[in-house]
């Protein structure tokens, strides 16, 4: 019995062991190797080297910091696991957090390349150095996948510029509020690049929240002059996938309103519509301007229908090629829909969040300097320059402020922008008095999160200071009262010179 019983024993061992070693699947990660355009040394080669921590610190919080803009809550980190020689071949990880949200190697690729292609990125990359493969694919697919993923500038902007006629997808257009500037008007020009990983950025995000493993990629078709006019396209991964062109419209309608959302658009300007390729809705998105007064019929009427009556009587097979028109009212433009009136109420409603804070709310001053140049019209808080930066360090902070205080945190308000090289004074605003945290613990909390590789704000280190607020205005009135003081100050001086 005892020899018999010894068996079972080592079994079961054995499969407790077997459980062990498969309970936990691998994760879900990419691989992901690039070329840094810097010296290599020997100690780079050296895990435990102090060059080593430094460069893999740098690389991983500037890849995190690409992820995260780019997959939001899909995205898990980077882990860098090696430097080699040819300049400084970078051997990665990028991990997400379960299989359904990891992205195709291509998007992987395209993220980093449009980094890269930004004066405000970290890391010097040579870009057509850069390779992307899923190691848990089975080998033919890996060799075939692996070639698209080998990113150069050339071979992705076409894949920016067109998406495959196959892709299912939702045209959108809509108007930032800014300058249009000529360069803009050039796919290869460096402000086109910008702003092009700018907004696919903010809209990769917005539409992966809300769509998750059905959502593809966006990819910017053009900018054109209207303060700037965008023109994009929406892609899903199949005709199973793809929403109502009504769904995505008010998907960024919501996304814009809120204070956090780092682009400015004119909510009323946006339009979408589906573009399949038994359809010619396409064709009919640059006629159909939207604002807050006048919102036109988006039936889609046959080619040759020239008049909105005729659209409206289309046949009921034309209707699909247009969803939006679910969405934004057939009625005349003096009748604009409830649904559209009540987006513009929400962005209204929403844009009042940055008041000043109430009587039954507490205050807490903040203070930090980034690492930009300051400029003259960031002393003007009607300018562009300071409109953009304020929208930006606005999301920033409170996306940070939120994920610390949760609930008890409202909003954050710029109150202005000084030298030093760019230094930012602002006010948190929590919903009541007695949610208003220490300033010392304040301090360490968002300094330490504002500095780190969760947002994309250049912080000096050192420079976050949080500070009681006495006051619930911001710190201009004290220098009104500073003049008023000057003021009385020469009326006194005038008075003594007269009398003398």
């Amino acid at each position: 019995m005892l020899g018999t019983s010894a068996v079972p024993s080592i079994a079961t061992t054995t499969a407790l062991e077997t459980t062990t070693s498969t309970a936990s699947p691998p994760e879900p990660k990419l691989t992901l190797q690039f070329k840094l355009q810097q010296n290599f040394t020997a100690q780079l080669a050296n895990t435990s080297s102090p060059e080593f921590k430094e460069l893999k610190n740098k690389v991983s919080a500037a890849l995190d910091q690409v992820y995260s803009a780019k997959y939001g809550t899909n995205f898990n980190r980077t882990v860098i696991n090696g430097f080699s020689q040819g300049s400084v071949v970078v051997d990665a990880e990028v991990i997400f957090n379960d299989v359904s949200s990891l992205p195709t190697t291509r998007s992987v690729a395209e993220a980093l390349v449009s980094a890269a292609s930004s004066s405000n990125f970290s890391l010097s990359i040579n870009t057509s150095s850069i390779v992307v493969t899923d190691p848990l694919s089975p080998s033919p697919t890996a060799g075939t996948s692996a070639a698209p993923t080998k990113a150069t500038i050339a071979a992705l902007e076409t894949t920016k510029t067109a998406a495959p006629t196959s892709e299912e997808k939702i045209v959108l257009e809509f108007k930032l509020l800014q300058n249009f500037t000529e360069q803009l008007a050039n796919k290869s020009s460096p402000e086109f690049k910008e702003l092009q990983n700018t907004v696919s950025t903010a809209l990769d995000q917005v539409y992966s929240s809300k769509y998750g493993a059905l959502f593809k990629r966006t990819v910017i078709t053009s900018f054109s002059q209207g303060s700037i006019v965008v023109k994009t396209e929406v892609i899903f991964n199949d005709a199973s996938s793809l929403p109502n062109a009504s769904s995505v419209a008010e998907t960024l309608v919501t996304a814009a309103s809120s204070s956090t959302f780092s682009l400015s658009i004119n909510t009323s300007s946006i339009a979408a519509t589906s573009s399949s390729t038994a359809t010619t809705a396409p064709t009919t998105l640059p006629t159909l301007p939207l604002d807050r007064t006048s919102v036109p019929n988006t039936t889609v009427a046959p080619t040759n229908a020239p008049s909105t009556d005729a659209a409206s009587s289309a046949t009921p097979n034309a209707t699909p090629t247009m969803t939006a028109a679910s969405t934004f009212s057939t009625a005349p433009p003096t009748n604009p829909t409830s649904m559209m009136t009540s987006s513009i109420t929400e962005a209204t409603t929403t844009a009042a969040s940055t008041n000043p804070p109430s009587s039954s709310e507490g205050t807490l001053g903040l203070q930090f300097s980034l690492n930009q140049t300051f400029t003259s019209d960031l002393s003007n808080s009607s300018s562009t320059a300071y409109k953009t930066l304020s929208s930006t360090v606005v999301s920033q902070v409170n996306m940070i402020c939120q994920k610390i205080y949760s609930s008890t945190f409202s909003r954050s308000i710029v109150n202005m922008f000084t030298r030093g090289s760019v230094v930012v004074d602002m006010t948190l605003v929590y919903k009541n008095k007695s949610s208003i945290p220490s300033t010392s613990s304040a301090t360490t909390k968002l300094s330490t999160e504002l500095t780190s590789i969760t947002t994309s704000l250049n912080i000096i280190p050192g420079s976050v200071i949080a500070h009681s607020s006495t006051s619930d205005s911001p710190p201009r009135p004290q220098v009104v009262s500073l003049a008023i003081f000057f003021s009385f100050s020469l009326l006194a001086v005038g008075h003594v010179l007269t009398v003398l």
